[in-house]
């Protein structure tokens, strides 16, 4: 189980107010130092700008396949290893900006 870096709620009843409709919102998650995971739900589009900047704990992000957009730098300074769908945007955004991806089947 993940928990919120805030006050204990598992993370994804806290992301929920991160979320703007369908997104991730600009630097959202930035700077955090304490949560090592996170599961991006389905149904969200864009990972803007700066989501996960310089978020130096996470491992593992789990991206969607309903993710049809990702900022550039949203995850500058970000060490996690993205796990994706196979044959989604995510896979091509983790190849073309270098950063370390698994695929998910």
């Amino acid at each position: 189980m993940i928990y919120d870096f805030f006050s204990g709620l598992e993370l994804t009843d806290k992301l929920q107010n991160y979320l703007l409709v369908n997104q991730i919102g600009v630097k959202s998650l930035a700077y955090q130092r304490t949560i090592k995971s996170i599961e991006i739900p389905e149904g969200v589009e864009r990972i803007n700008t700066r989501a996960f900047f310089y978020s130096s704990s996470f491992e593992t992000i789990h991206i969607p396949k309903s993710v049809s957009f990702i900022a550039k730098d949203a995850f500058i300074g970000c060490k996690a290893t993205i796990i994706v769908p196979i044959n989604s945007y995510a896979i091509e955004f983790a190849i073309g900006n270098n950063i370390p991806y698994i695929v998910q089947t």
